[in-house]
């Protein structure tokens, strides 16, 4: 076992195994998922049994050699190094220990990876975490990071990417996650971790619990010759908002392919006898590829959907089977191919898929351990896809309640346009939000939000969280003020609700403008300079954009800034959907609409709208996307005059 397949058992107070991350780890050449429930002390010889004990109670993170396996493989005597790191969980008293298990005797000394384990309560969002390797992450001796602590240290960017590994630890109903962050030490530098979660239960209650890891920068971009990692884990969350097949084969097929540097996708989906392939590129004119596969033909892609296995075949390999095993068809550029199983929440195979690449060796451990992770999701998503009707009788029923109107019963003063789009249009519902509204004294406020989640889920939240806001912003004018109610609220009534929301205030007759954010991406100004034809100067408003959703950290406060409109000036609120994705990252995405915003500036509102919310088929994936425009309009009298 190399460093990248260190196994780490989660061990209880009694001494049983509780998870083992990752879930498919393997010692002595033998799976550790079975040790799940049973004491960690049988892993190992009588010989050894004592030092483990002692191991456990002290979890002191000093390393253990040389201790011998009760198994093996081969039936050898086995020896391993072994180290422990204790954390408070999130139910007071109870002790959680991470044992770290790796191969040989290499483990005693500075090749130990430092990590950092951490347990939290879904419930309750209550966390803790130890931080027993702190020079790994800039932090001073002593330090223990609790949920809130842990948030405010995540790069603004990756927040959602937090709260996503929640989302699909509990879609995987036990198995292992993982994701690649930003943390900022107390020394102000940016690290890369890759974090691992998993689900299970402790103590009768399920909680959420894994390990930080530090990560080179150029790990945390992958080997380049198969793709960019981080972005791969980004992609997968759509998987978990995926309402139809249609939307699941548009992720494998187009989606995440070119993130992998792939050179083919193939899907074979199977109704219990045969499999249907869906394949891009499709292939050359004049090259026979079955469209239907018999599920109990020799063809590998039938053999994978068949056995559960995957199989890493060269083209040379290909080339050497016999003729009826060996009918892929090789896109232009392909060396080899991965098939993979998809299987569902239970284990059971609903299909296969393929992935063609130009290296003829297999990616990288990063690259490996993030298509696995996307298999085993996508299998999940074609699973529910099946059970999609009940989702859209409820959206039916819903969306009475939740249909957005298109703004009116402005004052005069301010124009507005908006455009929506949802991530599924089967559904027509999603977790994105929008609202704008008048208040006294000729206030106009502006509103946009992100749900976690999607659905039948997200939809009721997002309509809870839209009446909160405006509730709190009759007795509120200061938009920062109406976060942290709306946050409060949260808190004493929990929803398990997350979301990201911008708000801002209007004053028609004056153009001051009061923003204020929680973890959303920025509001931009436009400065209508170039009436005429020429090109605007925009603003991004720096709101302080650091701060965690709504419902995430209690007593959290949200401050505001302000800037003044100018006449004719424009205002921009949107999502994320509409800025960022696994072809563009969130800063180039704010840039780009800032640009589209300056050339904008002059034309028509609802023309712009249009033009800029165009760019959200560019980020790479389909995800709810939300903009709204505000403006300032001159006067007819000073166009008239001018």
């Amino acid at each position: 076992m190399d460093g990248d397949c260190t196994a780490r058992l989660l061990v209880d107070e009694a001494g049983a195994v509780t998870a083992v991350v990752p879930a498919g780890a393997e010692v002595g050449g033998r799976a550790l998922a079975p040790w799940v429930g049973r004491p960690l002390v049988e892993l190992f010889a009588v010989e050894s049994a004592e030092q483990v004990t002692a191991l456990v109670k002290r979890a002191d993170g000093v390393p253990v050699p040389q201790l011998v396996l009760a198994f093996s493989a081969d039936g050898d005597h086995h020896h391993v190094w072994a180290v422990a790191h204790a954390c408070a969980t999130a139910h007071g008293a109870a002790r959680l220990v991470a044992v770290t298990v790796g191969e040989g005797t290499h483990g005693t000394g500075s090749g130990t990876p430092p990590f950092m384990l951490w347990c939290a309560d879904p419930a309750t969002r209550a966390a803790s975490a130890d931080a027993t390797a702190n020079h790994a992450y800039g932090l001073p001796p002593g330090v223990r990071m609790d949920y809130a602590d842990f948030l405010t240290r995540v790069h603004p960017d990756d927040v959602t990417v937090v709260l996503g590994l929640e989302h699909r630890a509990t879609d995987l109903g036990g198995r292992s996650v993982q994701s690649h962050l930003r943390l900022r030490g107390d020394d102000g530098v940016w690290r890369w971790l890759l974090v691992r979660a998993a689900t299970h239960r402790l103590g009768g209650r399920l909680v959420l619990s894994g390990v930080c890891v530090p990560l080179a920068p150029e790990r945390a971009a992958g080997d380049g010759a198969h793709g960019d990692v981080d972005l791969v884990y980004r992609a997968s969350d759509s998987l978990i908002r995926t309402s139809s097949r249609d939307e699941v084969l548009d992720l494998l097929l187009h989606t995440f392919p070119p993130l992998l540097r792939a050179t083919q996708s193939t899907v074979a989906l199977g109704d219990g006898t045969r499999l249907h392939m869906h394949r891009v590129p499709q292939p050359a004119a004049g090259v026979e590829a079955p469209r239907l596969v018999s599920l109990d033909a020799p063809h590998p892609v039938a053999v994978t959907a068949r056995t559960g296995q995957d199989w890493f075949l060269t083209v040379e390999q290909h080339d050497a089977l016999a003729e009826e095993t060996a009918p892929l068809v090789a896109a232009p550029g392909t060396r080899a191919w991965w098939m993979l199983p998809l299987p569902d929440a239970t284990g059971r195979t609903v299909g296969a898929w393929t992935l063609g690449f130009p290296d003829p060796h297999r990616p990288a451990p990063e690259a490996q351990a993030a298509i696995r992770e996307v298999t085993r999701m996508a299998g999940h998503a074609l699973a529910r896809a099946g059970e999609t009707q009940p989702y859209l009788d409820f959206v039916e029923a819903f969306r009475a309640g939740t249909e957005f109107e298109r703004p009116s019963g402005l004052p005069p003063g301010i124009e507005a346009a908006v455009r929506h789009r949802p991530a599924h249009e089967a559904a027509d519902l999603g977790g994105d939000w929008y609202d704008i509204f008048a208040l006294s004294g000729g206030l106009v406020a502006l509103a946009v939000g992100d749900v976690q989640g999607h659905g039948p889920e997200a939809a009721p939240m997002m309509s809870r969280l839209r009446t909160l806001l405006r509730a709190y912003a009759l007795d509120y004018r200061d938009p920062g003020m109406v976060l942290t109610r709306v946050n409060d609220f949260l808190d004493r009534f929990p929803a398990h609700i997350h979301a990201t929301c911008l708000m801002a205030y209007l004053d028609t007759g004056t153009g001051e403008l009061v923003a204020s954010s929680a973890g959303h991406p920025p509001l931009l100004v436009a400065n209508p300079d170039g009436v005429g034809g020429s090109v605007g100067s925009v603003t991004v408003l720096e709101t302080p954009c650091d701060t965690p959703p709504l419902g995430v950290v209690a007593e959290q406060r949200y401050a505001s800034t302000r800037l003044a409109v100018p006449v004719g000036g424009t205002v921009a609120l949107c999502t994320d959907g509409l800025l960022e994705g696994p072809r563009l990252d969130l800063d180039e995405g704010v840039t780009r609409l800032a640009r589209d915003l300056a050339e904008h500036v002059a034309a028509p509102l609802e023309d712009a709208a249009g033009t800029m919310f165009a760019r959200a088929d560019e980020t790479g994936h389909r995800d709810d996307a939300t903009l709204l425009l505000a403006r300032r309009p001159v006067p007819v009298a000073a166009l008239t005059a001018g």
